[in-house]
């Protein structure tokens, strides 16, 4: 009976103490999920003036950091407040990751209202699954997308300006080109005038 109670005492502790057995923390299972990256839309701003938004980027990777290629994810936008549309006009988007591993939600639209707004994603693959969620805001002040358009407006009016004075050079040139290429005015022939034979003879 002594030695039953003391395998019992023995038993009961080692299951209150699971670390004592093994010299660690007890192993857990590995939930072999997969993890989301934001690469690009992060905290960014969408102008509905110009209705020009940021294009999210989400890589995917596994349990052992590995770029996952052929991975489904889907986007989905808020249906009220500040939020927005993809190209197809509807608040959800499925998209596959490419060879790298990264998946874009191309054609997004921003809506009228200002505000900020969270893009949920969630990925599957063979069983796996993650999520994270992209935080965006839309806004009518002037933006860095706004700023980048501005600036290709102006390279353009510069190159354009540009084009207009190397066209006034080239017809110039032409110009100069055709007066010297023309041929000189002819002078006008001399005219000449010939007298007949004069007789002179005693008078009539």
């Amino acid at each position: 009976m002594l030695v039953q109670k003391l395998l019992a005492v023995a038993l009961a502790a080692a299951l209150l103490r699971p670390a004592a057995i093994y010299g660690q923390a007890p192993p857990t299972a590995s939930p072999g999920g997969l993890k989301l990256i934001v690469v690009r839309g992060q905290n960014e701003k969408n102008n509905i003036k110009l209705k020009l938004a940021v294009v999210p980027v989400v890589e995917v990777r596994d349990e052992r950091d590995r770029v996952v290629p052929g991975v489904r994810l889907a986007f989905v936008l808020p249906n009220f407040g500040a939020s927005g549309t993809f190209s197809d006009g509807t608040a959800s988007m499925l998209v596959w990751t490419d060879s790298d591993g990264r998946a874009t939600a191309s054609g997004l639209v921003p809506n009228n209202t200002e505000g900020k707004f969270n893009i949920r994603v969630t990925a599957t693959y063979s069983g796996k699954e993650g999520s994270t969620t992209i935080l965006m805001e839309n806004t009518a002040t002037e933006g860095p997308r706004l700023e980048t358009k501005k600036k290709s407006n102006k390279l353009v009016y510069i190159i354009a300006g540009a084009g207009g004075a190397a066209a006034a050079a080239i017809f110039a040139a032409n110009s100069s080109s055709n007066k010297s290429s023309a041929p000189a005015p002819v002078p006008p022939a001399p005219t000449s005038v010939t007298l007949g034979a004069v007789t002179v003879g005693g008078p009539r």
